[in-house]
């Protein structure tokens, strides 16, 4: 089986006292899910939402003498629940599961 997932998420951070470096942050997002199975002759169609939250972490952080831009470089983690519903599955219910990552990023 083919899946394509088009969606998007918004990442809301939540408030904090003084500066704390660790950011926490909820996220949410929706998506358009398409399913191929059977040599690409059976298409389902379903959606995909998601919800969790997460922490972020700079490690460096550096600002430029001519643009006075700050650069950042840090990490990334955070855990969510995918559920999806319709789409290809046996008995017709909506499926959830964990998905998890860990990343570093780079802000310009």
């Amino acid at each position: 089986m083919k899946q394509y997932v088009v969606g998007g998420s918004a990442l809301w951070y939540l408030p904090r006292k003084g500066e704390p470096a660790l950011r926490l942050f909820v996220i949410g997002g929706a998506a358009f899910l398409r399913q191929l199975h059977n040599g690409n002759t059976y298409a389902v169609n379903g959606r995909q939402f998601e919800f969790g939250a997460g922490v972020k972490y700079p490690l460096a952080t550096a600002r430029s003498k001519k643009s006075n831009r700050v650069r950042t470089f840090g990490i990334r983690a955070d855990g969510r629940v995918q559920v999806r519903v319709d789409g290809a599955t046996f008995d017709g219910n909506a499926h959830s599961g964990p998905a998890l990552s860990a990343l570093a990023f780079i802000r310009f």
